[in-house]
């Protein structure tokens, strides 16, 4: 763990789901090309299509985007469905990074 768990109060948990909810439905796709070149747990946005790949790679690279964006796009939702359902029943939440 990075440091110690944290408490976040019930209307700290509610200002974060409206802030996670106002986000843009696209952020994921829209952001997704700066992951590359960085350190990304699961290797994520690490292959990007060159001027020079053939069609089947530009294919095959596409498809594993996808794939990946689906998979990122899931675990966000998770987490703005985790905020929004603790708002909900106004919840507090402890937060850890591990």
């Amino acid at each position: 763990a990075h440091g110690k768990a944290r408490m976040i109060g019930a209307s700290r948990v509610a200002e974060i789901a409206k802030a996670l909810n106002a986000l843009p439905e696209s952020l994921v796709t829209d952001r997704y090309a700066s992951l590359y070149g960085k350190t990304v747990h699961g290797g994520y946005g690490q292959e990007m299509i060159a001027p020079d790949d053939k069609q089947w790679l530009r294919d095959k690279i596409m498809k594993n985007q996808a794939a990946e964006i689906e998979k990122l796009q899931d675990a966000f939702d998770a987490v703005v469905d985790l905020y929004t359902d603790a708002a909900e029943k106004k919840h507090s939440m402890m937060s850890v990074i591990v």
